[in-house]
């Protein structure tokens, strides 16, 4: 849909070239106004007292303008101010010969005109009570002068012929007799003025801004319906200038009118009037820095036209927020012609709505025009578009709402909605609708192949409701997805559905919530054409939650897998039909369902018989008296497979062949005994410490893949879980509901593992609420002899001794390389045991506050690796020594004392700490130490070597004992 292209005819205005003048123009905020621009306050209070002049009756406002002398003048006009009193004395002779004449004149460079500065000529009272009357002049009120700044507010102007407000000349001011007279102004603002209609004339604009001058043109009403002429008439013109605004403007065309909404050219040089052959020479003014804003254009032939010409230039113009409806050729119209050049045009957020092309695009490159509303949600951008021009993503409703957005198979967006079904008519193949939270009042269709529909928080916050519709979601296309919705409607009735689906292949409903009649409803097949006809073929249903009367209902010729789906349906939670294939998987089924109907149901039609599966569901509320599964087809050879199901009892189910105390089995069905599942338990932890483990609790997390844990008696476990590893039992007090693990759950604090257990993988075991029946091998856990706790960041630890680490939630580990002044990253596999890893600290830069370092130590001999050279220069040194053993120290009063740490200079061993020639610091480098400094199990520090003779520092790799160790931290030795 992306850069729509059409060749067609140019629409844009002829622009003969007789006018004078340009105004600037900003306009009436109409509904794509409310999109979001910032609109502008163009508001003006003046009194009487404000005002340098005040023109009333009798008075006339050019009198005003030749009378003061004043600097940057006040001209208030009052309401009993009465235009006839001017005189249409000024004219302008054109290098054509022709005439053109002026009832207000405003030019600071006449030498008739003595103000200087800023010129604001207002009203009172405003356009309604006070009124400029042309009287047939040309132009209403001009402005020139090459110094003039002006601001012409407040007036209504009627019974023009060119011009109402004009600004700017487009004559050759270096080859005309009175040049002063012709001379273009600063800077122009014409706000909040009503001009009506000129009178019948071949050219003629009712605000004008032109020739390098800039200004706002805005809140007017500029009206001029039903003005039909052969040449060019409109309502305002931006011609040659840069740096102009046009907001909030109310532009009423009419339906039977050749006006122009806005229009805007850049000449060139191209030749004017016939016989003057100079006329646009030396006018040099490009446009840049155009915005039209929020204005409301409504009839005529152009919203806006723009269109450059040999050697001209339009660049950078914004096009926003703008209403344009009813255009007849075209509701924006760009054009090059010769070598002209247009660029940086915009055209963003408005509410385009013509009769004719929407954008008429003859230019070179590709016009932005996405962010629109077309006037309707899925518009024929073939029959719209002539150009290349970008429309994706549009608006598919009137308030920009961007409740619904369809995304492309790229991940791109082609357009919002504010309904789901419009949204789904704009998708193609391969699209994704994607909804946004909220309540959609609709009935949905999906035709469309390769479709996904999707919420974007899931069926807790967003509904479809079909209201008084039978079926809220229906599906005739294959391929499609639908995720994360709940839906209802108001009718009860047996052809209620949330989905109806009828000749689809490969759909998928997944984690959707049904309270309609029928959640999943297929057609009626008996009338299939052939064998090979299948209703519906490869439905996944996954992880849904049907609540109505009936689940998933009418599978004639359906080929279904229904897996990992809740069941709360008051009659029958799936009723599988003849010539079927049904998988039915891993769900729950719950409820006193119809007993004549029961949880499933495979009912005998005159089709062939299904083909129906049932393994490890669950029917965990079943009395004995309501029915679990019913086969009332008995022509079954085999019967059915439904082994490994969980029928609310030990002893499995009950019915006329089962001796169960479980839910009611009749028909030709096959069943095991109960079985007592728990899966992926996820301890949150990749490994445990036996002999010391300093992260705290064990925790579990949310398990919605786990199956039912369940006691001895086969009763689902709700409260207190204890998982049991290494003869070891965590208790986590209620972190079950029914049988399923809850939100993350803690044990009650770090349980002792036997400090003689063997390190490496152990199973885990879930017990329940005792000890009786123990789930073996729901998962694994690595043991290592300690574990530490890290922070989130740098931490500091060191290798005491040999072991093989493990890491969890680390992102790197460093050692400082003294030869070259930087740290390498990483750490040797598998077992450290040589000299130079084991004198090294680490940087250990864990990811969060759960991060892990374990410590699996060797327990049997590792050769001793003498000792290493310490260089000179900085080094990071760790620990080493015999962490299982204690330190025995005698004091000079006789007395003695044991640590479970070292003195630093038994751990420098062979070097002189509190010698020449070696500093020693702490960590973070702030404080010296000493040789009686102590020196934990897992602690660095930094030494300083500035002498050759002393860089032997001893390595000892002691075997580890855990269980001196452990005696050790107990304090027991």
């Amino acid at each position: 849909m992306s850069n729509r292209r059409e060749k067609g005819r140019a629409l844009f205005l002829t622009f003969l070239m007789v006018m004078s003048v340009v105004g600037m123009g900003v306009a009436f905020a109409g509904t794509a106004a409310a999109q979001g621009a910032d609109i502008p306050d163009y508001s003006t209070d003046v009194t009487q007292e404000d005002a340098d002049v005040v023109v009333g009756n009798g008075d006339t406002i050019q009198g005003a303008l030749e009378s003061t002398t004043a600097t940057d003048p006040v001209i208030l006009v009052t309401s009993d101010y009465d235009s006839s009193q001017e005189s249409v004395d000024d004219t302008f002779t054109h290098r054509d010969g022709t005439s053109r004449s002026v009832l207000i004149n405003i030019n600071s460079s006449l030498d008739n005109q003595g103000w200087s500065g800023e010129l604001t000529l207002v009203s009172e009272s405003g356009p309604s009570e006070t009124a400029i009357n042309a009287a047939g002049a040309d132009y209403g009120i001009y402005v020139g002068g090459n110094d003039t700044v002006a601001t012409i507010k407040g007036f209504a102007v009627n019974n023009f012929v060119n011009g109402g407000i004009t600004a700017g000349s487009w004559h050759d001011v270096d080859d005309v007799d009175n040049p002063t007279q012709y001379m273009n102004p600063e800077r122009v603002d014409i706000l909040n003025n009503d001009i009506d209609r000129a009178s019948a004339s071949d050219f003629s604009y009712s605000v004008t801004i032109a020739y390098g001058t800039s200004g706002t043109i805005a809140d007017n009403t500029l009206d001029i319906q039903g003005l039909k002429t052969a040449q060019e008439v409109g309502a305002i013109l931006v011609a040659k200038s840069s740096d102009v605004v046009v907001e909030n403007n109310e532009i009423l065309n009419g339906v039977d009118s050749d006006e122009l909404g806005i229009a805007v050219a850049d000449f060139g040089d191209q030749a004017g009037v016939a016989g003057s052959d100079k006329a646009y020479e030396n006018v040099y003014s490009p446009i840049e820095n155009l915005k039209i804003i929020n204005n409301t254009i409504s009839g005529g032939t152009q919203g806006i036209g723009m269109e450059v010409y040999d050697n001209g230039s339009i660049s950078d113009v914004e096009i926003n927020h703008n209403d344009i409806t009813g255009s007849s050729d075209a509701g924006i119209s760009i054009v090059e012609s010769g070598t002209g050049q247009v660029s940086g045009v915009e055209v963003n957020y408005n509410n385009i709505n013509a009769d004719g092309l929407s954008i008429d695009y003859q230019a070179e490159g590709t016009l932005d025009a996405t962010h629109n509303w077309w006037g309707q949600a899925n518009p024929n951008f073939d029959a719209t578009m002539n150009g290349d021009v970008d429309v994706e993503p549009w608006y598919a409703a009137e308030d920009f709402s961007e409740a619904v957005t369809v995304y492309n198979d790229t991940g791109a967006v082609v357009a919002y909605s504010d309904t789901i079904q419009s949204a789904v008519d704009i998708a193609e193949n391969g699209d994704t609708v994607e909804v946004t939270p909220g309540t959609y009042d609709e009935s949905v269709t999906i035709d469309k192949k390769n479709v996904t529909l999707e919420s974007t928080a899931g069926a807790d916050e967003t509904t479809i409701n079909s209201g008084d519709k039978s079926v809220v979601i229906d599906v005739s296309a294959d391929e499609v997805t639908i995720d994360g919705f709940n839906l209802t409607s108001d009718v009860d009735d047996v052809w209620a559905a949330g989905i109806h689906a009828a000749g689809t292949s490969n759909l998928t409903v997944t984690n959707n919530e049904f309270t309609t009649y029928r959640g999943l409803r297929f057609d009626s097949a008996a009338e299939a054409a052939s064998e090979d006809f299948k209703n519906a073929a490869g439905v996944t249903v996954d992880n849904n939650v049907f609540k109505g009367e009936h689940g998933i209902a009418q599978t004639e010729y359906v080929e279904l897998t229904a897996e990992e789906n809740t069941f709360e349906t008051g009659t029958e939670g799936i009723g599988v039909g003849g010539s079927s294939d049904i998988t039915i998987e891993n769900n729950d089924f719950y409820g006193d369902q119809n007993p004549d109907n029961g949880a499933i149901k495979i009912w005998e039609t005159a089709d062939e018989p299904a083909e129906v599966t049932i393994n490890n569901n669950s029917f965990p509320n079943f009395d004995g008296e309501t029915t679990a599964v019913i086969n009332t087809d008995t022509r079954y050879e085999e019967p059915i497979d439904a082994t490994s199901n969980w029928w609310g009892a030990t002893d499995g189910p009950s019915g006329e062949n089962f001796n169960g105390n479980g839910a009611e089995v009749t028909g030709p069905v096959t069943v095991d005994p109960a079985t007592i599942e728990a899966e992926n338990v996820n301890l949150q932890k990749d490994f445990l410490g036996i002999v010391k483990d300093d992260a705290g609790s064990l925790t579990v997390a949310e398990n919605k893949e786990a199956n039912l844990i369940r006691e001895d008696t086969g009763e689902s476990v709700s409260g207190t879980l204890v998982i049991e590893i290494a003869d070891t039992e965590y208790v986590f007090e209620d972190a079950i509901q029914d049988g399923k693990l809850t939100e993350t759950a803690s044990s009650n604090g770090p349980a002792e593992i036997d400090v003689s257990t063997e390190t490496g993988e152990a199973d885990i075991d879930v017990v329940g609420n005792d000890s009786s029946t123990a789930v073996e091998g729901v998962g694994t856990v690595d043991l290592v002899h300690e574990a530490l706790a890290l922070k989130k960041g740098w931490n500091l630890k060191s290798i005491p001794q040999p072991a093989t680490l493990h890491e969890q939630g680390i992102e790197s580990v460093n050692q400082w390389n003294p030869s070259d002044g930087s740290y390498d990253a990483g750490i040797p596999d598998g077992e450290i045991s040589d000299a130079e890893n084991l004198n090294r600290g680490m940087y250990v830069e864990a990811e969060d506050d759960d991060a892990r370092l374990g410590y699996e130590f060797a327990t049997e001999g590792v050769p001793t690796p003498g000792q290493t050279e310490l260089e000179d220069g900085w080094h990071l040194l760790g620990s080493n020594y015999d962490i299982d053993t204690e330190e025995t120290r005698q004091y000079e009063d006789g007395s003695s004392k044991t640590y479970d740490t070292r003195q630093l200079q038994n751990d420098l061993m062979n070097i002189d700490v509190d010698g020449p020639g070696v500093t020693v610091f702490s960590p973070d480098q702030s404080l010296q130490l000493h040789g009686g400094t102590e020196v934990g199990a897992f602690d660095t520090y930094w030494v300083f070597v500035d002498s050759p003779e002393r860089n032997d520092r001893g390595l000892v790799t002691p075997t580890y004992d855990p269980t001196e160790r452990a005696d050790l931290l107990d304090g027991d030795q």
